[in-house]
């Protein structure tokens, strides 16, 4: 347990200690409409479509529709 034992003093210069308030974001003062927001601005520009235009796209799955054809010729083979 003694290699445990290291100098806290060796870790404190290379990182600045946790009192010093760190700002990782731009700036909390700047209202959220000042900052550089992505691409959501564009979402209210289709007010016809929903925001994912993809969606009703992906809903009717080609595989539903090509599950009843089949049935139709096999009842006229029989």
């Amino acid at each position: 347990m003694t290699a445990m034992t290291i100098e806290p003093t060796s870790h404190t210069p290379s990182r600045p200690p946790p009192e010093i308030p760190v700002t990782p974001h731009p700036s909390p003062d700047i209202a959220p409409g000042q900052r550089p927001e992505p691409e959501i601005p564009q979402v209210p520009e289709e007010p016809g479509l929903p925001s994912w235009p993809s969606e009703p796209d992906i809903t009717p799955d080609p595989g539903f529709p090509e599950t009843p054809p089949p049935t139709e010729p096999a009842s006229s083979a029989a």
